[in-house]
């Protein structure tokens, strides 16, 4: 592997409030930001809702200096599940798109959209027999999700023109920048995997055919938008699975990312089958569960690195800026349970995110539990403007939601 060392001098005098300047002059008020975090609030076919702009004009308040939208998909088919917003690029798409963008950046913060493709994490009440790498199903969840069958190679080429056509649209629209999901077992990620990608032609093989995808897409996406309008990825550190992409694999695809000289990195890890970005019981014993392989990546790349997962102390966060383990600071379930926490976060370096979690012991099922409860805190900033808070009952989160897995 040829290291890139990093080129930046980190000033010790740079903070959690401090303000954050690209090369291109494009800066964010501060070092906090509102990671992605699937809303589920669009109409079923795809298309913006109230309810989606209510929620970031109470996120785009918090006082944090950048936002990642949740993952938006670039195709109706491509699509993860019902209420998943698509990115209609049509006249009536750039109105919704237009009015979401000055939404979330009225009050100073940058507004990046998360750009996606589900791949084989598609629900099958979506109606659409997902395209993936190799026709590998999910394990562990039943019927839930639909087998996947391998993309043809004019299917593939469709979806390097729909992120390029995304991107290029939203930046019209006027938002800020955009994020391309590699992570977390979605389609791009599902090409990195030795695991999923089973193929014998020139997407599959050695690393360097599985990253072809990202690769290209991230080459056209640059090409055809402005310098100021930013372009990043968000990577696994691992899929924490057994013979499939690992750290070693990540660093790799880093140093080929950052010779395109993408605008951020976000660090992440798993998959719905190992779900890591979820935490453990063993990495909720700390905070950031990704801040080693950040060590790792400062090693290998200058890129501006972001690390979500795990933050919850003003003072904390304060100590990883001013010491150079990132450059920003990605949170998002604690912005769930407590919507105005970055003014906090910033105003006081006492300030500590409330702990909201209550597992069964059953890896599936908790994982489940968690993430229909956060839904029906999300659910409730957007009609509100208030969160449920942390004693929200989790037991009516299940029943309310488990409906809307299986049938849409």
């Amino acid at each position: 592997m040829n290291m890139i060392k990093p080129e930046k001098v980190k000033d010790k005098a740079e903070s959690l409030d401090s303000v954050y300047t690209w090369s291109t002059g494009v800066s964010t008020n501060n070092r906090l930001v509102k990671a992605s975090t699937e809303e589920l609030l669009a109409e079923k076919d795809g298309r913006m809702t109230k309810g989606m702009l209510s929620l970031y004009d109470t996120w785009g308040a918090s006082g944090v200096g950048m936002i990642l939208t949740g993952n938006m998909f670039v195709s109706q088919e491509g699509k993860s599940r019902n209420g998943n917003l698509v990115i209609f690029r049509d006249d009536q798409g750039l109105a919704e798109q237009s009015e979401l963008a000055k939404r979330i950046q009225a009050h100073g913060a940058k507004g990046i959209v998360q750009i996606n493709h589900a791949g084989r994490q598609a629900m099958a009440h979506t109606g659409f027999q997902p395209i993936a790498p190799s026709a590998v199903p999910l394990e562990g969840y039943g019927s839930i999700f639909q087998a996947p069958r391998a993309a043809t190679e004019d299917e593939l080429e469709q979806v390097i023109d729909d992120f390029v056509e995304s991107a290029v649209f939203l930046e019209k629209a006027g938002f800020a920048g955009v994020e391309i999901h590699a992570a977390h077992g979605y389609l791009l990620s599902q090409f990195l995997s030795p695991l999923l990608n089973l193929r014998e032609d020139r997407w599959g093989g050695p690393l360097e055919n599985r990253a072809s995808l990202l690769l290209q897409i991230v080459d056209r996406v640059k090409d055809a938008v402005s310098e100021t309008f930013l372009v990043g990825v968000k990577l696994n550190s691992a899929d924490f699975q057994r013979g499939g992409f690992g750290e070693d694999d990540s660093l790799q695809v880093i140093e080929w990312l950052s010779e395109r000289e993408i605008d951020f990195l976000e660090i992440s890890g798993g998959n719905y089958e190992s779900p890591a970005m979820m935490g453990s019981e063993s990495t909720q014993k700390r905070e950031a569960y990704f801040l080693s392989f950040a060590e790792r990546v400062r090693a290998v790349s200058s890129v501006t690195l972001i690390v979500t997962g795990g933050f919850r102390s003003s003072s904390f966060m304060d100590d990883c800026i001013r010491d150079g383990e990132c450059d920003l600071i990605g949170i998002a379930r604690p912005m769930i349970v407590e919507p105005d926490l970055p003014k906090r976060l910033l105003e006081s370096r006492e300030t500590v995110a409330l702990q909201a979690r209550d597992r069964l012991g059953i890896k599936t099922l908790d994982n489940m539990l968690q993430t229909f409860w956060y839904k029906r805190h999300i659910a409730s900033i957007a009609q509100t403007g208030q969160s449920l808070g942390p004693r929200a009952s989790r037991v009516w989160a299940l029943l309310t939601e488990i409906p809307k897995v299986l049938w849409g």
